[in-house]
């Protein structure tokens, strides 16, 4: 029975969205998250993804993306540019982060992956992803 409980346990943790608890749970409903976990800050893919992101501000904000850089060098987390009291190690396990790899994690304003990538992505792959949504089809309908 114990095992059972524990098992039944472990299984809904991992279907929990991403969002859904913790620190970042502000952002569900209302921002997308594109979280980006390097090894260290100075990572040449990091830099890549970090310039990539700066160059389509204007339609990160248009589709309500939040940035969330993890870092396991000095395992911090920072959201848009701002340090985070946000557990490290928690957010490792919920993303299911291997420690030692680059890679950017898109989640949805549901709390839910919706798409990982091992190498810099560019942004407008990024957008296509986010504008085939329906949820995105629906804001996009709400705006005209």
């Amino acid at each position: 029975m114990f095992l059972q409980l524990l098992t039944f346990s472990a299984i809904f943790t991992a279907m929990t969205p991403f969002i859904a608890k913790g620190k970042l749970s502000r952002f569900q409903n209302k921002n997308r998250l594109l979280v980006v976990f390097t090894p260290d800050d100075i990572d040449p893919q990091f830099l890549i993804q970090l310039q990539d992101y700066k160059h389509h501000a204007i339609g990160a904000i248009e589709r309500d993306i939040c940035k969330v850089d993890i870092t396991a060098m000095t395992q911090e987390i920072i959201v848009d540019g701002r340090k985070e009291a946000i557990s490290y190690t928690d957010s490792l396990n919920r993303l299911d982060i291997l420690s030692n790899r680059f890679q950017v994690i898109l989640v949805g304003k549901d709390g839910d992956v919706k798409k990982r990538w091992y190498t810099p992505v560019a942004m407008d792959e990024v957008f296509n992803e986010i504008d085939a949504m329906p949820m995105r089809q629906r804001e996009k309908r709400m705006v005209s």
